[in-house]
This record gives structure tokens, C-alpha cells and sequence, in this order.
């Protein structure tokens, strides 16, 4: 069960990424269309940097973010969030934050695929 459970959390982590058209993006665009355009187009470079550094599967998220097709649609009235609303949109970014792991597999980053630890070092 513990497996399972954070199967789950790990999924739901990469499915609250705070970008393009995942549940996080549309909660950031709600929250802040400009923010979100701003990290949408930032968040690729982090997830590069995050994959040579700690997990290699963060780079095809990276490449996932750069499509075009999947970055968010324009809307054409933006409404301004009621507090409840706004309170729900701060408590799923907030269960990212809790949720997010940036090694979710051991050994597993693009620096330890060509040996190389973290620090310059060979192992």
C-alpha cells in the first residue's frame, strides 16, 4: 500500500506542475495569467536543469512544456477569482509544493548517467 500511495502523490505532483495545459497550469492561469505565462516559459529551463541534476524524466516534462499545442489557450474574458475560489487555487498549489519530490528515483539524473555526482566528482 505504501507503493500504491505514492504512486499517487507522485502522480498527482506532476499533474499540479504549475504550467502549459496540466491541472496546476489552469490553476495558475486562474489565479494569474501573467504569472503563469511567465513560468510557463521559465519552467522548461528549470525541468532541463532539474533532470541533469536529480532526475532524468524531468527533461521529457521539460520538452512536454516547449510544445506549443499544449501551452494554455487564450481566454477571451479573464474574471476575477472569487476568495473562495482563489483560496481553492492557493490550496492545490499548496499540495503541490507538499507533493513535489525532485529526486522521485534514486540515482537516476543525467550526471549520474555519466558518472558524475552532484559535486563534479567522479564516484
Amino acid at each position: 500500500m505504501l507503493v500504491a500511495g505514492w504512486i499517487g502523490l507522485f502522480i498527482t505532483s506532476l499533474n499540479l506542475i504549475p504550467g502549459g495545459q496540466l491541472d496546476g497550469g489552469h490553476i495558475l492561469y486562474a489565479i494569474s495569467p501573467k504569472a503563469h505565462k511567465i513560468f510557463t516559459n521559465f519552467l522548461p529551463i528549470l525541468l532541463f536543469l532539474m533532470g541533469t541534476l536529480y532526475w532524468v524524466g524531468w527533461m521529457l516534462w521539460g520538452i512536454f512544456l516547449m510544445i506549443p499545442a499544449l501551452r494554455h489557450p487564450k481566454v477571451a474574458v479573464e474574471l476575477e477569482l472569487s476568495r473562495g475560489r482563489l483560496v481553492l487555487g492557493v490550496i492545490g498549489l499548496v499540495i503541490f509544493m507538499l507533493t513535489f519530490t525532485p529526486t522521485p528515483f534514486y540515482n537516476s539524473s543525467l550526471m549520474h548517467f555519466f558518472g558524475i555526482d552532484r559535486f563534479g566528482a567522479a564516484p
